[in-house]
């Protein structure tokens, strides 16, 4: 037998006779009309799933005192199925079918992102093709383009907890997934990260984060393992200043701490860092003693830092570079 739960929000005609050319019923119990009578339903022998649930926490609660208000957020936020209510073409039987609305929130043109709309849209038709794997429930998914821009992705985030989402998929930056994650746990919506590596965002502080990709965490501890390996006590980190690079490199120094190595010098790069910024970063870099460079940044222009650091001669004999993920 399947079981549904019952959003509190649908509008039906469920409480009407078959029979009966009456307008549809708010189904809501804080917008029920007063005229409305209960035991008159149950006489006009309402037969829908909706109706006899409501009939049974109607009297529940009523009996108790404890209806909830329009206001009550547990009530705006625990039922995320929504549930729709066919009549069939006879007029006596009819159909359930429960959707479960899913949003993501990535950045569509990124190398990352062009797989990961191909590989979710994907995986929703493969679900959505066999009734019997959610027993009947079909999947909706919404995208949003987020543009690389952590401010959207918040915003797009907050628009789908407003819309009845079951989980959100990403976000793909770490510095966007730090922020929503305090929004989720309060909502208790479940947000499925692919992408965000930060060692931060741990289940403990985070319990409704599900990462699906490694922690930088493990990263880092095979980088020190190697600078440790061929016996480098001094490394210069290249990082992204933000999140995802600030709290790696935090990672970095204290497995390198653990080997009796060291960073001796950080060069934060802005996101959005122009090539005079990173030419004058490499130069700074040129004039340090140690030549084992480990890079920590995006994708996106990460070959443009190696492109700057080949012109200015530091792809030379004498410089170790190691590139993470």
């Amino acid at each position: 037998m399947v079981s549904y739960r019952w959003s509190l929000r649908v509008v039906t005609s469920a409480l009407t006779s078959p029979n009966s050319s009456s307008s549809p019923v708010d189904f809501r119990p804080w917008a029920c009309p007063g005229s409305w009578d209960p035991q008159l339903a149950r006489a006009r022998g309402t037969r829908s799933l909706p109706g006899l649930l409501w009939l049974r926490w109607r009297d529940t609660w009523a009996a108790r005192g404890l209806l909830p208000g329009p206001n009550s957020l547990r009530w705006s936020w625990s039922y995320r199925v929504m549930l729709k209510e066919v009549e069939g073409a006879d007029h006596h039987e009819q159909s359930l079918v429960a959707y479960a609305i899913y949003g993501a929130i990535f950045t569509f043109d990124s190398v990352i992102g062009k797989i990961a709309k191909f590989a979710i849209a994907l995986a929703v038709e493969d679900v959505n093709s066999d009734p019997e794997m959610l027993n009947g429930t079909k999947l909706t998914l919404k995208m949003q383009n987020t543009k690389s821009s952590d401010f959207l992705g918040i915003i797009e985030a907050l628009q789908f907890m407003e819309n009845d989402t079951v989980a959100i998929i990403g976000p793909q930056f770490s510095a966007t997934a730090h922020v929503i994650s305090h929004i989720v746990d309060e909502l208790k919506v479940p947000l499925l990260s692919f992408a965000a590596t930060d060692p931060t965002l741990s289940p403990t502080q985070f319990p409704f984060l599900v990462r699906t990709t490694r922690s930088d965490l493990f990263q880092m501890t095979a980088v020190a393992d190697l600078v440790d390996y061929y016996e480098w006590r001094d490394v210069i980190a290249i990082y992204v200043n933000d999140d995802f690079g600030r709290n790696a490199i935090a990672a970095l120094g204290d497995k390198l701490a653990e080997k009796r190595c060291k960073i001796s010098y950080k060069v934060p790069l802005n996101p959005r860092a122009t090539k005079d910024e990173i030419t004058n970063a490499l130069i700074s870099v040129s004039s340090m003693e140690s030549r084992i460079l480990i890079l920590h940044i995006y994708t996106s222009w990460g070959l443009q830092v190696l492109t700057e650091a080949r012109n200015l001669m530091m792809m030379a004999s004498g410089y170790v570079w190691i590139a993470t993920d």
